[in-house]
């Protein structure tokens, strides 16, 4: 789903790209490192704030390398949300065989292994034919703001994306590695638990070395927050991960039939918008279906509704056709259950249409979907929906 507080950047290939509003923190963050590192408040805080800036434009690089390469396999990709941790990008489905988790999951490291080889060319181009020592140059373009300096820094910023993001947990790359190793011999639930434990237990392992260090064979590493807050951010990716795959294999057995509810209140466009239609409808049903004979034009929420009659007056009546959406998902009565779960995240409706061929058939929200989840062992009865003729004005269709 997409983070609240998130502002669109772009669209590339259908993608859309946001960044969320907290990355300003990071900018600032930046900013103040470089001021404090250089000793130069203007050309040191805009030096640290360019390098954030480019270095969340590597991160960007990594998640269209997943989304472009999870296109070419057949699967949707929503968005693309940049945030102070990295980068999410927001599949529609899960990949279909184990071959092409492993393809999509290291086509965002091969990104910025990418990166990382050119600008360590340019580095090497730039700084070889004229010195005798490169080491010193580089460490020498390190303690000052300059376009050498920045080369430096976002070409290890691109090999610690690469090591960091293959180390073998989620949400990295490389636990999804894992999982595909583990899937080749057994199921993919028990794949991703496998690949989770081992996720949460180099999690644990960080945590404690980041709050009271390690000293092996001589070398002392002393207690660091940063890695403890590394590990926590590893451990909650591993259990959300296995929680994630264990709802989607749930969901993918069942259909929306199995789940969905008959639309028992329905509008007309030309319905008003009134107080007690607010109260006696949608304390039920939190979305009616605006009808036009037996075709859906629209869909009304509760939300919009009572903004409705707050804009209303005696003299200027508010109607479902002033109010209701076009602009609204669908599902058939034999989708996978998964598919409504995902189209009620991405539109932040509380339900959705059910169609069988052009007749509205039902209604489902998540309050649905998640009694089905609740009750699994037994919750296989499918459930009947009488689709009765829209005669017009509203009309509440009897189960």
């Amino acid at each position: 789903m997409l983070a609240r507080g998130s502002i669109k950047l772009m669209t590339i290939r259908g993608i859309d790209v946001h960044v969320h509003l907290s990355f300003l923190l990071m900018v600032a963050w930046g900013a103040w490192e470089g001021a404090n590192q250089y000793g130069d408040p203007f050309r040191g805080a805009m030096f640290g704030a360019a390098a954030m800036i480019l270095l969340f434009g590597c991160v960007l690089l990594h998640e269209l390398g997943h989304s472009l390469h999870a296109i070419d396999r057949g699967i949707g990709v929503r968005h693309i949300v940049l945030l102070p941790i990295g980068g999410v990008a927001g599949m529609e489905s899960l990949p279909e065989s184990p071959g092409d988790e492993f393809l999509v999951a290291m086509a965002g490291p091969m990104a910025n292994l990418g990166v990382a080889l050119m600008l360590t060319g340019l580095l090497a181009g730039a700084i070889l034919p004229n010195t005798g020592d490169p080491l010193a140059v580089l460490m020498m373009a390190m303690e000052r703001p300059s376009a050498l300096g920045m080369l430096v820094y976002l070409a290890l910023a691109n090999w610690a994306l690469l090591l960091f993001n293959l180390l073998p947990a989620f949400p990295m790359d490389g636990g999804r590695v894992v999982r595909v190793v583990l899937a080749l011999i057994l199921p993919y639930d028990r794949a991703t638990l496998g690949a989770s434990l081992i996720g949460q237990t180099l999690a644990v392992t960080l945590i404690l070395i980041g709050l009271v260090g390690l000293q092996p064979l001589g070398i002392r590493l002393g207690p660091s927050l940063s890695l403890a807050l590394v590990g926590v951010i590893v451990f909650v990716g591993a259990v959300q991960e296995n929680r994630m795959v264990r709802w989607y294999t749930a969901l993918t057995g069942f259909t929306v039939e199995d789940a969905c509810k008959p639309a028992e209140w329905t509008l007309s466009p030309a319905d008003r918008i009134s107080q007690s239609l607010a109260e006696r409808v949608f304390e039920s049903q939190p979305v009616l279906p605006v009808m036009v004979e037996n075709r859906l034009v629209g869909v009304l929420t509760r939300q919009d509704a009572y903004a409705a009659l707050r804009r209303s007056s005696p003299g200027n009546p508010m109607t479902a056709a002033h109010v209701m959406r076009t602009d609204f998902p669908i599902v058939r009565r034999d989708d996978p259950l998964w598919v409504a779960h995902e189209l009620l995240r991405k539109y932040h409706l509380d339900a959705i249409p059910v169609m069988n061929q052009r007749h509205l058939y039902g209604m489902i929200g998540l309050d649905d979907i998640r009694h089905v989840s609740r009750n699994l062992p037994s919750y296989r009865k499918k459930r009947s929906v009488n689709n009765m003729p829209y005669i017009g004005g509203i009309e509440k269709h009897e189960r």
